[in-house]
């Protein structure tokens, strides 16, 4: 099986668009607000770290200072603050996964759907590209037969 590319990504997104209507806003705007709550009710201020319009830079610079260590010359630096990047740009959706674990039954499933769909949109291109930034060599482990879905304009989070 080739290596998906960005064309294919974008092919299958406007496939799958197509074939499933878009969520009523309503969803994409509670589970934000859910999660909102949900993380000012556990860390009070601090939960606006994990506000997705809002670049986490004070987070960004630690990773950063971590990956490059203190006798990093300009370069290593630059690319350490890329990794950075792509490891914090999608903190609303890793909240939305915390909360969900935690609280599942604050969630309804139209907003579980939505926090889903906000997630996959996000986060693997950022993932994918922090790997091998790092230097890993990222392949498709997972593909445990889901090969069905290819196509059949059902994502795994459509109903069947």
């Amino acid at each position: 099986m080739a290596r998906p590319t960005f064309a294919m990504a974008v092919q299958w997104l406007e496939c799958w668009t197509t074939t499933n209507p878009p969520m009523a806003d309503d969803a994409y705007d509670s589970v934000r607000e859910k999660v909102e709550t949900i993380f000012a009710e556990l860390a009070g201020d601090r939960a606006s770290m994990l506000d997705g319009g809002r670049f986490p830079a004070v987070i960004a610079s630690a990773v950063t200072a971590a990956l490059s260590g203190p006798e990093a010359s300009e370069g290593e630096i630059l690319h350490a603050d890329q990794i950075a990047f792509h490891l914090v740009d999608w903190n609303a959706d890793a909240a939305f996964l915390v909360a969900l674990h935690l609280f599942p039954e604050r969630f309804a499933p139209d907003e579980i759907n939505a926090g889903i769909d906000l997630f996959l949109v996000h986060v693997p291109a950022h993932v994918l590209a922090a790997a091998r930034l790092a230097g890993h060599s990222v392949q498709d482990e997972s593909n445990d037969g889901d090969d069905h879905l290819a196509g059949s304009g059902r994502s795994p989070t459509s109903p069947t």
